[in-house]
């Protein structure tokens, strides 16, 4: 079970990166500009 719990949070860890990270990238380069 341990391993399970193991890969559900690494799916979403990654599929909430997928998500977070771009919005980040549009946030900096705004405030860069």
């Amino acid at each position: 079970m341990p391993d399970a719990h193991t890969t559900t949070q690494r799916m979403l860890l990654s599929a909430h990166a997928k998500l977070v990270i771009p919005t980040l990238e549009k946030r900096r380069t705004l405030f860069a500009q």
